[in-house]
């Protein structure tokens, strides 16, 4: 998404960045999907995230509670 990172020994550093949207297969990790459409809120463009149906079938709809809070942080879902 364009996020300026810096590694070293101790670890990574995220620097504020001008993100830009992306299209996304997070079928192999998909804890990660509500941090990427998180993320994803303040990028520029549009975000897809593929492949991630199965979030519907978990202990509750994640893919509908990811949707609300981005559209209630100000995105269009």
């Amino acid at each position: 998404m364009g996020a300026r990172i810096e590694e070293t020994a101790e670890g990574l550093t995220v620097y504020p960045s001008d993100l830009r949207g992306q299209e996304l297969d997070m079928g192999r990790c998909p804890d990660l999907v509500p941090t990427v459409a998180a993320a994803a809120c303040f990028a520029s463009g549009e975000t897809v995230i593929k492949n991630v149906a199965h979030l519907r079938l978990k202990e509750s709809d994640r893919i509908e509670a990811v949707a609300e809070n981005c559209t209630q942080a100000g995105a269009v879902v």
